[in-house]
């Protein structure tokens, strides 16, 4: 490992990531929990980008943004910014250059794309590229190159076959991450998790035979890279497990919210330069307890406990539901908490309570769920009166000053409909356009399209179908009607 006297300061800390959504999903974590990033910041995100692909030659064409108009099935268009540049970036091998142009100081760095393979392009001169196979969107460069009269044939090679350019890979990009980040790369040691949280909270394992193949790949990776660099190193706790919950669906790599929060807390460890060694123990050997205990039944998960939890409720299993979240209370679980507050302000226990709501919503706060500060302010928004404006602006109007999606998009709707602020259609479409930006979810995009069209202005049809475009490509029902008015 790097030495324990690694720079750090106590200002922002520039991370890029070369890696797939597990290295990615740590920093949403953060934002679901605090509503911003805190003190680490991402600058370039690689996204499923393969590193062999980086260290061989260049054969064909260059593929614009511009060409990514010529895709005529929807089904396969780039559904994300990230992932059009991504793979634009893959296929042109641009990923080294912007590198070293993006200015983070540190690079986060896993294995998994090369794992799941790579796609070789052929030309008519016997040239080849390659692409990762990870990429939903090899397709959408597929029929490109088809619509730029580029003739070529593609085929997918698996990770037990790119033996022999497994070395050459691992040469240049040791040698790239040494020449650019020095002695500041962490290598996420991320392996295909075997078992996994179910619907009813109970351990079970996977049974993938491509788990087994993957995680022999990423063993050997993590083993050279880490021995070539002498990066930091995050290990995979023992007994980690995936979350049907998982906000991407079920899948080896979507973890455990404990999993993120442990990478969260390596990582600021890391960049902090104190005692890094002995840090990196502690939290490798308390979360391997954790998830060991998880796994038995004797403590529960977070994300998991509170999706069966919203489940009970919905289906009308209230007793069920409350022992649930009353035992995550009594674990001492912060988001339970808040959502012990919405139950007095929905007059589960009788009559409505703002009052009780607000002194568990608070509470949370206090244990450090700084997100509970908006189920306040949701609170007081549909169930408050005149009285309680006041309080709801001093909820968000710093953390939105701060760049704070969540106190950002309620206060767009303060100023949208004039409550407890002055009426201002200009500064709401500012704080709501900012937060569409950066939050691809259904909800957010819905009420983001419903204020451009109140607004009836022809000026912003383009941004209205463009806000829910992709989401209604992908099936979101709210999203798909709202496309078709469009």
């Amino acid at each position: 490992m790097a030495s324990d006297g690694a720079s750090g300061s106590e200002g922002t800390v520039a991370l890029d990531i070369w890696g797939v959504c597990v290295s990615r999903d740590i920093f949403s974590f953060y934002s679901d929990y605090c509503g911003e990033s805190g003190r680490l910041k991402v600058g370039r995100y690689y996204k499923a980008c393969s590193f062999m692909s980086q260290f061989c030659g260049r054969s064909g064409p260059e593929i614009t943004q511009e060409d990514m108009g010529l895709l005529k099935a929807e089904s396969v268009v780039l559904s994300t910014g990230i992932a059009q540049r991504a793979a634009l970036a893959d296929y042109n091998k641009t990923i080294l250059g912007n590198l070293r142009e993006s200015g983070s100081e540190w690079l986060l760095i896993d294995g998994r794309t090369d794992s799941y393979g790579l796609c070789e392009i052929a030309y008519e001169d016997r040239t080849c590229d390659y692409i990762s196979a990870k990429s939903a969107y090899r397709f959408g460069i597929d029929e490109i190159l088809l619509e730029k009269n580029v003739p070529h044939t593609m085929r997918r090679i698996e990770a037990e076959d790119l033996e022999d350019r497994y070395g050459q890979m691992m040469d240049g990009l040791v040698s790239f991450v040494k020449e650019r980040y020095g002695d500041r790369v962490i290598l996420n040691c991320a392996y295909d998790a075997e078992f996994f949280l179910d619907r009813e909270g109970s351990s079970k394992e996977f049974l993938r035979r491509e788990t087994a193949d993957r995680n022999a790949f990423l063993a050997r990776f993590n083993r050279d890279f880490w021995r070539a660099t002498g990066c930091y190193r995050i290990e995979s706790p023992m007994f980690q497990m995936a979350d049907v919950f998982h906000k991407w669906g079920l899948l080896p790599v979507h973890y455990l919210e404990e999993h993120y929060r442990y990478l969260l807390s390596c990582i600021e460890a890391i960049v902090s330069g104190a005692d890094v060694r002995r840090r990196l123990d502690d939290l490798y050997m308390d979360y391997s307890a954790s998830f060991a205990s998880i796994r038995s039944g004797e403590i529960l998960s977070v994300n998991n406990s509170l999706e069966r939890y919203s489940e009970m409720m919905s289906e009308g299993r209230e007793e069920e539901g409350i022992g649930l979240l009353e035992r995550m209370i009594g674990q001492g679980i912060p988001q339970a908490m808040s959502e012990m507050g919405k139950l007095y302000a929905e007059g589960i226990f009788g009559e409505k309570d703002a009052a009780e709501a607000e002194r568990w919503m608070r509470m949370a706060m206090d244990e450090g769920y700084s997100a509970a500060a908006y189920d306040l302010f949701d609170m007081l928004w549909e169930h408050g009166g005149p009285e309680d404006c006041g309080k709801m602006l001093a909820l968000v109007e710093r953390p939105a000053e701060e760049g704070n999606w969540m106190a950002k998009l309620r206060l767009g709707r303060m100023y949208r409909f004039g409550k407890g602020v002055p009426k201002d259609l200009d500064k709401a479409y500012i704080c709501m356009r900012d937060v569409a930006k950066n939050n691809r979810v259904p909800p957010i995009r819905e009420e983001y399209f419903d204020f451009l069209y109140s607004m009836g202005d022809r000026r912003f049809h383009r941004a209205m179908a463009d806000s829910v475009r992709v989401l209604a490509i992908n099936g979101a029902p709210g999203c798909q009607a709202r496309y078709g008015l469009c």
